[in-house]
This record gives C-alpha cells, sequence and structure tokens, in this order.
C-alpha cells in the first residue's frame, strides 16, 4: 500500500545482503558487522512495528577491530524472538563496544523477558558437539558462542547476565 515504505524496505534489504555476503570474507571490521545489525534491525522494525528500540553506545576505536561475520546477528535475534518479543511491551535492545587492554568488549543488552539461571547455564555449559546439531551449522546462540570461542582461542569469551522479567 505504502510504496514508497516498500521500496525503503527493499533497500535496506540490499544493502543489507551486500553487507551479510561481505565478499566471502569470514573476519570482517567491527564497522561492517556494526552495519549489518543496523540493516538487520531495521528490517525487524518493519515486522514488528513499535516492539523495539534500537540504542547504540560504540567507542570509536573499536570500528577497525577484525571479527568474525555474523557474531551480532544471531545474538540480536536471540533477544527480539526470546526476550522482546515474549514480553509484549516495547523493549531496548542496546548495543555497546569498548576497547581495552583486553581487546575487543561487545555488549549486548535488552529489556525483554530475560533468562533462568539454569538456561543460562545450559547455553554455556553446551558441548561442541551438541552446538552442531542444536544450531544447525552455527548460527544459533550456543553456535556463535562457539565460534566466538574458536576465533578467540578460549572458553571464557561470554558472560549472560539477566534478571527474569527485566533484562
Amino acid at each position: 500500500e505504502d510504496a514508497v515504505q516498500v521500496r525503503d524496505a527493499l533497500e535496506t534489504l540490499e544493502v543489507f545482503y551486500r553487507n551479510f555476503l561481505s565478499k566471502g570474507e569470514r573476519e570482517i571490521p567491527f564497522r561492517n558487522e556494526l552495519q549489518i545489525i543496523q540493516d538487520y534491525l531495521a528490517l525487524q522494525k518493519l515486522r514488528y512495528v513499535d516492539s523495539f528500540t534500537d540504542e547504540y553506545e560504540i567507542d570509536e576505536e573499536t570500528y577497525e577491530y577484525k571479527v568474525p561475520k555474523l557474531i551480532l546477528q544471531p545474538l540480536v535475534e536471540n533477544s527480539i524472538y526470546h526476550g522482546v518479543k515474549l514480553k509484549g511491551e516495547h523493549c531496548i535492545i542496546r548495543i555497546a563496544a569498548k576497547a581495552d587492554e583486553d581487546g575487543l568488549h561487545i555488549y549486548i543488552r535488552d529489556t525483554g523477558v530475560g533468562m533462568k539461571e539454569e538456561q543460562i547455564r545450559k547455553v554455556l555449559e553446551t558441548e561442541r558437539e551438541e552446538t552442531v546439531v542444536k544450531s544447525q551449522g552455527g548460527f544459533g546462540l550456543v553456535g556463535t558462542i562457539d565460534r566466538i570461542r574458536h576465533y578467540c582461542n578460549r572458553d571464557d569469551v561470554v558472560t549472560i547476565r539477566s534478571e527474569v522479567g527485566e533484562y
């Protein structure tokens, strides 16, 4: 019905897929990863009108850090489908990034329904064999955590904090 909105959506989708494909690169600058997530959230807002607001607090020095492609999208998708959507009221998804002597730190916070301690433990303790089965190749929450672990060559790369009903 609204040709301008349809055109804008198609242009956003075009940019999303161009960035998503990233010329086959597996590692991209954080700046590009951030653009992918901004395009993804713009598309999700078309679907879930007024369900959430996205906010960003990104330190300038983080933009050129190299990261594995598509580490933000599955995490934010998890926020939408398992946090925001289930809450049934307007939520905020906040993405922040900072750099220090330990490297790049990325924070994703939503004001959705939260996770129980048992759910958090299950996600963080999932072994590699289970990851492949559950995430069908590595792009779900557990698969993304595993990809980050592999990329950083260490296990303690992700922390999940939650208060049920709050974040």
